[in-house]
């Protein structure tokens, strides 16, 4: 049995790969429910406990579920091509079954959308002191990576989605703009936010996330979106710091061998094979990197 993500002493019920669809009858599977008791103590971004309600209760709180939440300030529908089904008016996982029920550490039942910027751009070539020089076929990609705080595994510097949050504001990362003293962080991030949405964020990848976060009623959903800086000009006079939930900010190159953060891996793949294959000046596609899907 493998535990939950972080909590070791929560064990997950053994699910066989060809047993994983709900649509497949698995007559044994009798997995336990686990909710964080941080989530379960009512945080503004977490939904009551509806567990220990009758199914008529929890059709009385009238959440709902496959639409957008006015009251809550969350899109609770799906990224996938269908809505998800409910079971005795709880969310079920539209991939199946994960071997928990109840939320982990997750506050929303059903989807909780989150949005993944990919910021690219190409090395700097030590040889002629610039970044992808014209013609030159040895191109390397770098992004913009963030060292989590829970997990100290590398991953993009994205966070949850709400209504009210526009997706350059769950960036992990704030910025400090040489020259203008005078700026505050806030005022600081906006400039940059306003350089960075410039740049037409390109979509990757758009449905649900395989993440260790995920249980049988809650799931991440994410956005993966690609923002190149090809001539390596738009971070000019900035710095980059680590924001919120965030040990570390660097570039890392995409061949690198780094402990990712769940699909993360899989993303970096697809975007690699977009920017090379809009952005490149060769004809070679073929990824530098052995990233493959986890």
């Amino acid at each position: 049995m493998s535990p939950y993500h972080m909590f070791k002493d929560v064990n997950r019920f053994p699910v066989p790969d060809d047993k994983v669809p709900w649509s497949v009858p698995f007559p044994a599977y009798n997995p336990r429910s686990f909710t964080w008791k941080r989530i379960l103590d009512g945080p503004s971004y977490s939904d009551i406990d509806l567990e220990p309600l009758s199914e008529q209760e929890r059709k009385d709180k009238n959440i709902p579920f496959n639409r957008e939440d006015q009251v809550c300030h969350v899109n609770r529908t799906s990224l996938e091509d269908t809505p998800y089904e409910l079971d005795r008016g709880i969310p079920l996982n539209p991939i199946g079954r994960t071997g928990l029920k109840g939320r982990g550490r997750l506050g929303r039942w059903g989807p909780n959308r989150t949005w993944d910027p990919v910021i690219t751009r190409w090395k700097k070539n030590s040889k002629y002191g610039s970044r992808g020089r014209p013609g030159d076929d040895r191109k390397e990609l770098e992004f913009l990576a963030v060292l989590r705080d829970d997990t100290k595994k590398w991953s993009f510097p994205g966070g949850m989605l709400t209504l009210d949050i526009k997706e350059l504001d769950t960036l992990k990362v704030n910025f400090k703009v040489e020259g203008q003293k005078d700026l505050d962080q806030n005022a600081a991030n906006q400039v940059v936010k306003e350089r960075l949405a410039s740049k037409k964020p390109h979509e990757i990848y758009k449905g649900y996330a395989d993440v260790p976060m995920n249980t049988d009623n809650a799931w991440i959903e994410t956005t993966v979106v690609n923002i190149h800086d090809e001539d390596g000009k738009l971070f000019d006079g900035v710095s980059i710091l680590a924001g919120p939930k965030a040990r570390f900010v660097t570039w890392q190159t995409l061949s690198t061998d780094l402990p990712l953060w769940g699909p993360h891996a899989y993303f970096l793949r697809l975007v690699e094979k977009h920017v090379k294959d809009n952005y490149s000046v060769t004809t070679d596609t073929t990824p530098t990197s052995e990233l493959r899907p986890t």
